[in-house]
């Protein structure tokens, strides 16, 4: 009994991560189209900027990104 349930267990937290991994692809993708977006704005407003400025920029939303989604990426999975 124990080794079936645990089978079974198994087997449903699989088709859980699976069915997650779209969502998960989702989610990044969207919040990177996001932020990309408002870089754009953001060159836009700002073009008085050098490219150093503008790396650092894109490392902070890059940052805050992987922040955002890490949480829910590791409770999906």
């Amino acid at each position: 009994m124990f080794v079936r349930d645990a089978a079974m267990a198994y087997a449903s937290q699989m088709r859980v991560q699976q069915s997650a991994a779209p969502l998960v692809s989702s989610m990044r993708a969207k919040m990177h189209a996001t932020s990309e977006a408002e870089l754009d704005r953001l060159r836009q407003r700002l073009p008085h900027l050098t490219a150093s400025d503008w790396k650092a920029i894109e490392a902070a939303f890059t940052a805050v990104e992987n922040k955002m989604l890490h949480d829910p990426t590791v409770k999906i999975r």
